[in-house]
C-alpha cells in the first residue's frame, strides 16, 4: 500500500520500487506487531554477520563524547562519494542487528556508511549529565558538520529507524537544515508518527508494558554505568 501525492516521486516510486506495488503477506508465525519485533531481531541477529568498523570518538560543544563508527566502501565509484548516516532505535547502537543488515547492505552497494551512536550508547561512556531525545538534534547536527569536514566533497543522506526516524525527521523540518542543508534525503524507517498514542498504546497490555519495561532497563544502563 502506497501512500504519497500524485506527481513525478509517485510516478518514481512505481517504477523504480515495484515492491510497493506487491501484495503483503506475513508470515504465519508472525501473527501481530509484537511476534514480528521479536522474530524479526532473533532471526537477524542470527544470520547478520558482525560488522567491523573504524570507530571515532567524537568531543562535542558542552564535553560530552560519543561515538561514530564508520564502513568505508570497498571500492570507488559513483556511490562511494555518498554517505549514509543511520540513526538508531531508542536502545540502538552500531552492532543492532538492523543496523548491521543496513550497513551490510549499503557496503556491498558501494556506499560509505558511518553509524551515529547516541551518548552513552555503543559502548561509551557518559561524560556529562545529559543523555539524548528524539526532539534534540544538536548532537545531530554537530555530527553532520563533522561528517562534511572529514568528506566535503559527499552528499550525506540519512536513515533512521524508530525513535532515529523521528529524531531525523525532526531535523529535516529544522532551521538548521532548511539553511544550511546538511542531507540530500533522509528515510525514516518504524517511525511513530502519532508520539503521543504511541505512548498510550505503550501501556495499554501487560505485554506492552513489559517491553516498556525492557526498555526501562536499558536506559537506565546508560546512566549507571
Amino acid at each position: 500500500m502506497l501512500f504519497c501525492k500524485d506527481g513525478n516521486f509517485k510516478q518514481f516510486l512505481i517504477k523504480k520500487v515495484p515492491v510497493v506495488r506487491e501484495k503483503y503477506l506475513p508470515s504465519i508465525c508472525g501473527f501481530n506487531g509484537y511476534a514480528h519485533t521479536v522474530l524479526a531481531t532473533l532471526f537477524r541477529d542470527i544470520i547478520t554477520p558482525t560488522v567491523v568498523y573504524d570507530r571515532e570518538i567524537l568531543t562535542l560543544n558542552d564535553g560530552g563524547e560519543l561515538a561514530i563508527d564508520w564502513l568505508y566502501p570497498k571500492s570507488k565509484g559513483p556511490q562511494s562519494l555518498v554517505t549514509v548516516i543511520i540513526l538508531t532505535g531508542l536502545t540502538g547502537d552500531s552492532q543492532s542487528e538492523y543496523v548491521r543488515e543496513t550497513v551490510n547492505e549499503l557496503f556491498e552497494k558501494g556506499y560509505c556508511s558511518v553509524v551515529f551512536n547516541y551518548r552513552g550508547r555503543g559502548g561509551v561512556k557518559l561524560k556529562t549529565a545529559r543523555t539524548y531525545s528524539a526532539t534534540n538534534i544538536e548532537d545531530l547536527t554537530e555530527v553532520l558538520k563533522h561528517i562534511k569536514s572529514k568528506r566535503p566533497n559527499s552528499p550525506i543522506a540519512g536513515i533512521g529507524f524508530s525513535m532515529g526516524g523521528t529524531l531525523l525527521g525532526t531535523f529535516l523540518m529544522s532551521s538548521e537544515q532548511e539553511k544550511n542543508k546538511h542531507l540530500v534525503t533522509g528515510i525514516l524507517i518504524s517511525v511513530p508518527w502519532n508520539v503521543k498514542q504511541a505512548c498510550k498504546n505503550a501501556e495499554s497490555s501487560w505485554l506492552m508494558r513489559k517491553m516498556g519495561e525492557n526498555l526501562s532497563h536499558h536506559l537506565r544502563s546508560v546512566v549507571v554505568k
